[in-house]
């Protein structure tokens, strides 16, 4: 069975060739950071961290100077970040507070400062780089040099940036959990939990996907699900596993900035109790996904997987995603990847919007985007 892959992990191998830069231009010394999470939500998972747009960043800078090189002028350091394509997105340049030229071999110089995350990054894979300048003369290219490498702007951390935080787990939610590959995550919830996110002020999709351990659990097991106070629905458990889709109309969420999502089990367990491990917790629902959007993949998809901070489903030979109404004239854009190779002749993705054909994209490279304009005619009056 082929496979196609939906929003990918896209790879970009640079290599560059350069002659050494004369020694005048050499900078001797090891630049570190650390970004901590003093003001804003920042994880660091597989030596890169995770951080919202808008964000409040605070760093720790650590310059490890060379014992054989001496700084004679004061630089400027400026902090680029990079996106794949090596364009800066922007920059956070700085004095440090102890000027360079006071600086001495063999010395570490660390010091802290904060920087900002623009409030829409759309790059959501970034590169932080060190580069030295004098202001006055940016003609004089200046490299750094470490034990290992030698680089005009070196590279010091790699973040993803996530959408700027629209959803808050609040009460009753375990810690964030990951498979031993990275590939997927969960919490646990115990007897109750809700969940804030902002007002979309628009027709969305409630998408919750989970599972339990019916054994442990009093028969029937039920889930109540209470938005601002007004109930949604019951699931009841007949299998360990569940997941369901609830319209959310936007009438529901009134006037309010955040709306609040209850989860209600009837029951819940400890697992030591029940005998399947030394875990005293009391557990009642892992909950895989928990989205407000406005669409959701209903077949022929698998499970969404992360690698290298940029999340993706793959999708077999035939996909369904069901989308909200916007009642106005629209764009889809899909990006994604395959292996060209595996197949005989280059594959064509076809695509249909209810039941209307919209122009097929032929696939030619292993990586592919595309986008379609869309009439409002074609989207009809279903919500």
């Amino acid at each position: 069975m082929k496979k196609l892959l939906i929003a990918p992990l896209l790879i970009l191998f640079l290599i560059s060739c350069h002659k050494s830069p004369p020694k005048e231009f050499i900078i001797k010394v090891e630049p570190s950071v650390k970004l901590l999470d003093t003001y804003s939500k920042v994880i660091l998972l597989r030596k890169r961290y995770f951080i919202p747009s808008n964000s409040l960043v605070e760093v720790q800078y650590n310059f490890k100077i060379d014992k054989n090189f001496k700084f004679n002028k004061d630089f400027r350091i400026g902090v680029h970040f990079i996106d794949d394509e090596g364009r800066v997105i922007w920059q956070d340049d700085h004095y440090p507070p102890i000027p360079t030229s006071k600086w001495k071999p063999g010395q570490t110089i660390s010091y802290r400062k904060v920087f900002k995350i623009p409030q829409n990054v759309y790059y959501p894979r970034i590169s932080m780089a060190i580069v030295f300048y004098i202001p006055e003369n940016t003609s004089e290219k200046y490299y750094i040099q470490s034990k290992e490498r030698i680089e005009r702007k070196f590279i010091v951390a790699k973040m993803f940036i996530e959408p700027e935080e629209r959803e808050i787990y609040r009460k009753g939610w375990q810690k964030l959990e990951f498979s031993p590959d990275g590939k997927n995550s969960w919490r646990w919830m115990g007897p109750y939990a809700s969940y804030a996110f902002k007002n979309p002020q628009m027709n969305v999709f409630l998408s919750i996907k989970g599972s339990t351990i019916l054994k442990c659990l009093e028969n029937p097991f039920k889930i109540d699900l209470i938005l601002n106070k007004t109930p949604l629905g019951t699931i009841e458990l007949k299998s360990n596993k569940f997941e369901k889709q609830i319209l959310l109309e936007k009438e529901l969420f009134k006037d309010e900035e955040w709306c609040l999502l209850e989860i209600k089990p009837n029951h819940f367990f400890v697992p030591k109790e029940c005998g399947i491990s030394d875990d005293t917790r009391q557990l009642s629902v892992m909950i895989k996904e928990l989205k407000v959007k406005p669409y959701y993949f209903a077949d022929g998809f698998y499970e969404q997987e992360i690698s290298k901070g940029e999340y993706f489903r793959w999708m077999s030979k035939k996909g369904r995603i069901v989308l909200t109404n916007p009642y106005r004239n629209c764009v889809i854009y899909i990006k994604g990847a395959t292996n060209i190779n595996a197949f005989n002749m280059p594959p064509t993705l076809k695509l249909t919007l209810n039941d209307n054909p919209l122009e097929p994209l032929k696939i030619e490279n292993n990586e592919f985007s595309k986008l379609w304009e869309i009439d409002e005619k074609l989207l009809g009056t279903n919500k």
